[in-house]
């Protein structure tokens, strides 16, 4: 019979989701994720091989509920260029009151970590995948109703704005200026009318 577990699963991985956004995978210690759960060490370890093991699972939380929140709004709007200006809008206040300026965990991670390991890349990968569906399939629904005219292909579109968001997420960390940004987003957006 399995042991019942002393305590909330969802509840350590949340902390881990923000413990390992703040810091990375590499400074968090062992120390830091027994203080920030208020478990065991031993507790933890028999719930969780290792620390990748929680790592996997926090990157696995944030990925679910940051492609699933993009995702509906994408599939919600009726105007890709509102849609897209909302979006862009949502994450520059995000990255500008963002105090601990940690960014996004999963342009953290692919900096930190897709290089050296093949299972994270390839969560990273399908996230990736995942936008850029969303994303292409808005950009179309916006040529077909004659709201974008462009020559551009959708997917090329769609790889555009996911390229500035990665980008956006990193500048943020050192850069705060919401005018700067906000003036961006309009030159952004005006490759949907070329």
């Amino acid at each position: 019979m399995a042991r019942q577990r002393e305590f909330d699963e969802a509840k350590v991985i949340e902390i881990a989701v923000n413990l390992f956004w703040k810091k990375g995978y590499n400074a968090v210690s062992t120390q830091d994720m027994v203080e920030a759960f208020g478990i065991s060490r031993s507790s933890m370890y028999s719930a969780y091989k290792s620390k990748r093991d929680i790592f996997i699972l926090a990157l696995l939380q944030y990925r679910n509920s940051s492609a699933k929140k993009m995702i509906t709004t994408l599939n919600e709007g009726t105007s890709f260029k509102a849609t897209i200006k909302k979006l862009l809008s949502q994450f520059i206040e995000e990255t500008i009151s963002d105090v601990d300026n940690k960014g996004c965990f999963i342009v953290n991670t692919a900096i930190e970590l897709a290089a050296h390991d093949d299972e994270i890349l390839e969560i990273l990968r399908e996230h990736r995948k995942d936008i850029i569906s969303a994303l292409t399939t808005a950009i179309e629904k916006g040529i077909n109703s004659g709201e974008i005219v462009t020559e551009q292909h959708p997917k090329a579109i769609a790889n555009y704005f996911y390229s500035f968001i990665n980008g956006l997420r990193v500048d943020g960390k050192i850069y705060k200026d919401v005018n700067d940004y906000m003036k961006v987003v309009d030159i952004v957006v005006g490759v949907l009318d070329r």
